[in-house]
């Protein structure tokens, strides 16, 4: 059954982001994951919408939060950590 992982995320420092979208998309491919949706999301209901929303789709949930992924992605100078 597949896995989805969704980020919620708020840029604080536009540079590093914009590296950071060029090194990770890469890590995930390499690790199974593929992108569904990125960007803002429209808010239908509630008060307060997250900035940036990330879903990736994985083959399952061991390989959404492979350690291997998440170890690369600190190794690039990202603090990432996989979910618990």
């Amino acid at each position: 059954m597949s896995a989805y992982l969704i980020i919620q995320a708020t840029v604080h420092d536009w540079q590093k982001f914009a590296k950071y979208t060029e090194v990770v998309p890469p890590l995930v491919e390499k690790f199974g994951g593929q992108y569904i949706a990125m960007g803002q999301p429209e808010l239908i209901e509630g008060q307060d919408a997250p900035k940036s929303v990330v879903i990736s789709q994985w083959r399952d949930c061991q390989a959404a939060t492979k350690q291997n992924l998440f170890g690369q992605m600190s190794a690039t100078g990202f603090c990432a950590t996989a979910p618990s």
